[in-house]
């Protein structure tokens, strides 16, 4: 069983929530239950907590039928990283559709999704973070629809051939039966933390038990097995069944303390390049080609962080990969091979492993990086030092095994000045990173000190890089500057936190086309020169949301 994460969010006691855990939806996993008596299925109200992994395909949120006839697509992301809900009515005849004008395609952190269906009133509503959400589509009639019928309703998968698997994660699923509701009985706006965050367990629990028959809430709060996972923990009784979920330690653990209000950092799809696969919440890579591809992960480093890097290749041929840190102010795509350009630290294996600092210079071998071995990275960017270790041995700056992240001596590199995050780069490898939010190889286990699990021990000092343990007191940043690249897939800017309006070279942003807004910066998303041109190019923020410590994942516009 997970250490719970109730209560405040870190040290600076600020409530975030007390979401205890959450479960990863890895592509083939998802909860079932088949009501065995109708409940009001022209009124009712769906909460949950989101946090996307793949983007860019159709994945169910929730959903319910048994055939043709009584299909659902209920709510989910389509292609186009929309959020839809589509209903067809029991027994056949016209449906309901409605979809957001909004994008969603920020996986760094928890997003607050409520349906809101009210037949009767001819009326679905759709709220993320609290705020309605325009949407286009056909609203519904006056009848009977699937969801609260006696079909079999699902989180993460569709019915029939057409699976559409949710790749990501989901917390605090919350239903009421016959009850038209708005955010505001589920969640709140917190002043101190500018930021929207759950009601306590009781008061959600609450509300579910004022519904009707089928009301039920889900909060993963028992990982005892599989079935106490799916346990209402309302009054309701009505639990739901666990499919193709693991809780054995190793890769495929799917019981996480990445929860909203502690948002734990994974790689991150929109800083990221070359040929890369994500998957898995996007906490595994693979490079299936023979060809570089990088990515870093969605939190900066901004006090002691640790984490690890488990090799899965099976063969010599396959431990290409690089691990260590880069600075942010680099474009991805400059960052191929560790070290290779300066501002890139790490250590880099191909059969036989090598560090390299940022001349890209070759300063020793450290052996086979055989299937199973774990790389650490320990790095601190007050004292401006790294360690990188292999199995739990921490390299010098010769490549001796003298390193001692714990007493700060003899690190692998020192006077790292600028801000860097963890980077990993791949060639024909595939594994999996882990920031401490679950037992991810068979010998991990919690170490309260860190806040996360570990194969390792983490040095003395150093921590899970999640937003509890992020420092209190950082400032957004308001300008600066970035490489533009002309392509609409552009660079990603991390600034601390959620920009709400802002210019690029003195042009006015529109969010969803110019640039995406994230829970820690923008992405941009535009070729323009205006935006995006080759060399620099100058952005400034001109009003802000919350501090990344807080912040939630953005919708577009």
């Amino acid at each position: 069983m997970l250490p719970f994460n109730m209560g405040a969010g870190g040290a600076s006691g600020v409530d975030t929530g007390d979401i205890p855990a959450s479960l990863r939806f890895r592509g083939a996993q998802y909860l079932s239950r088949t009501p065995s008596s109708a409940g009001n299925s022209k009124t009712w109200t769906w909460s949950g907590w989101v946090k996307r992994g793949a983007l860019g395909s159709t994945q169910i949120v929730f959903q319910a039928g048994t055939d043709g006839n009584n299909f659902l697509y209920g709510c989910y992301f389509n292609s186009s990283n929309n959020l839809v809900f589509a209903d067809g009515v029991q027994g056949g005849g016209s449906a309901c559709a409605r979809t957001t004008s909004a994008v969603f395609r920020d996986p760094t952190s928890w997003l607050h999704v409520v349906v809101r269906f009210n037949a009767s009133a001819t009326d679905v509503k759709i709220y993320v973070n609290g705020v309605e959400q325009a949407a286009t589509g056909t609203q519904p009639s006056n009848v009977d629809y699937s969801i609260s019928n006696t079909v079999e309703h699902r989180l993460g998968r569709a019915w029939g051939v057409n699976t559409s698997y949710f790749d990501g994660y989901l917390s605090r699923i919350a239903f009421v039966d016959g009850q038209a509701l708005t955010p505001s009985s589920f969640g709140y706006q917190n002043t101190e933390i500018n930021e929207w965050v759950s009601k306590s367990q009781a008061q959600v629990k609450a509300v579910v038990d004022a519904g009707g028959t089928n009301s039920f809430m889900l909060d993963f709060d028992d990982g005892t097995s599989l079935t106490t996972l799916g346990y209402d923990k309302s009054s309701k009784g009505n639990n739901w069944t666990l499919n193709n979920f693991s809780l054995t330690a190793g890769t495929s653990y799917d019981y996480m303390l990445d929860v909203p209000g502690n948002s734990f950092a994974t790689l991150n799809p929109t800083d990221m390049y070359g040929a890369f696969t994500l998957s898995a919440g996007n906490l595994h890579s693979a490079m299936a080609s023979a060809a570089n591809g990088n990515t870093r992960l969605t939190l900066l480093c901004k006090s002691a962080t640790y984490v690890e890097y488990i090799n899965n290749a099976t063969t010599a041929s396959n431990t290409a990969f690089g691990i260590g840190i880069a600075l942010t102010s680099k474009q991805i795509s400059q960052c191929d091979g560790v070290g290779g350009q300066a501002g890139v630290y790490g250590f880099y294996a191909s059969n036989l492993s090598w560090l390299a600092n940022g001349a890209g210079a070759n300063i020793g071998s450290g052996g086979t990086v055989a299937a199973g071995t774990i790389m650490q990275i320990a790095y601190d960017p007050v004292a401006q030092k790294m360690w990188v270790g292999k199995n739990n041995v921490w390299y010098d700056s010769s490549f001796g095994t003298t390193g001692d992240p714990s007493t700060g001596a003899n690190p692998t590199f020192s006077g790292l000045s600028g801000e860097f995050a963890i980077y990993l780069n791949n060639y024909a490898n595939n594994g999996d990173l882990t920031a401490g939010q679950a037992p991810l190889h068979a010998s991990a286990t919690y170490h309260s000190a860190a806040g996360g699990y570990f194969r390792y021990a983490p040095p003395t000092g150093f921590k899970a890089l999640c937003q509890r343990n992020m420092p209190d007191g950082e400032s957004i940043t308001t300008s600066g500057s970035f490489t533009g690249t002309l392509v609409a897939d552009g660079p990603y800017v991390d600034i601390k936190g959620v920009p709400l309006a802002m210019t690029i070279n003195g042009n006015a942003v529109t969010f969803g086309t110019h640039a995406d807004k994230t829970s820690s910066g923008f992405k941009i998303r535009t070729a323009s020169s205006s935006y995006n041109n080759t060399g620099s190019n100058t952005f400034s923020v001109t009003s802000t949301g919350a501090k990344r410590k807080y912040s939630l994942a953005q919708g577009n516009p």
